[in-house]
Order: structure tokens, then C-alpha cells, then sequence
């Protein structure tokens, strides 16, 4: 649908707008660095919004992000149109395989385990060490 505004935003810096044409062709934000990007849509009057407004996407290096908003011509009697969750699809340049919106919240998660398991290994070997100093001191 043209006229539709796109922007996306991370850490309160905005890139955009970008506005739909009403082509095939996509908004597309180049050379955005890696993390995560809140994207938002704004529709011009007379569309109604058939998914959510905005969607978090993970950036990676080399990667495609593709965000698919809906809007419909509202009709004349009004109906309440369901809010839908955005479809976000995602991959790097050689590869067209899907991921959801959450795997980035997944990959975090996983980051995160590893770093505290991490962390518990490194205190471990250091009481390890201390304890042996400490013998050897004594005898």
C-alpha cells in the first residue's frame, strides 16, 4: 500500500522514514550495524493496521531482515480489524530460510547461560588456586 511510513530505532536514534510506494519494491534500511532494531509502521488515513504497529528485529552482520507489516482500505461500515504479530523473516544474502522475531531473545538467552556458566568456572579455578596457595604456605 503507498503512503505507509516505516522507521527504525535503536537506543533513541531513529533512521527514517522510509515510505512505501505501493509497489513490490521494499522500504529497506542499509548498513545498519548489528543489534536489535525496534521497526514501526504509520498508516496514512483510511488504512487500518492489520498487524502490530511496531515489531523488534535482530540485525546480524551479512544478514536480511524482512519485516512484513498488513494495512487494508478501511471499510465503509468499520469492523474492527484483528491486531496480528508482524511476520519477520530473516537470514543472511545466500540463504532464504525463516527465522521468528524471537530468535534473537533465544540467541541472547543462550549468550547469557554461557557467560554465567563461564563465570562460575573461572571462580571455581580461582578458589582452586587460593586453597592451594594457602596449603602450600602452610606446610
Amino acid at each position: 500500500m503507498a503512503g505507509v511510513s516505516f522507521t527504525v530505532a535503536q537506543e533513541g536514534v531513529v533512521f527514517g522514514p522510509g515510505v512505501s510506494t505501493g509497489t513490490d519494491i521494499p522500504v529497506c534500511f542499509e548498513e545498519l550495524e548489528e543489534g536489535a532494531y525496534l521497526v514501526a509502521q504509520e498508516v496514512p488515513r483510511g488504512l487500518v493496521m492489520t498487524t502490530a504497529q511496531s515489531a523488534t528485529v535482530e540485525v546480524n552482520a551479512g544478514s536480511t531482515v524482512t519485516l512484513e507489516f498488513g494495512s487494508w482500505f478501511r471499510s465503509e461500515t468499520g469492523e474492527e480489524i484483528a491486531d496480528l504479530t508482524p511476520t519477520v523473516t530473516g537470514g543472511d544474502s545466500s540463504s532464504s530460510g525463516g527465522s521468528s522475531g524471537n530468535d534473537g531473545g533465544s540467541i541472547l538467552a543462550i549468550v547469557g547461560l554461557g557467560a554465567i556458566l563461564l563465570a562460575i568456572l573461572m571462580l571455581g579455578v580461582l578458589i582452586f588456586i587460593l586453597v592451594r596457595q594457602s596449603r602450600d604456605s602452610a606446610t
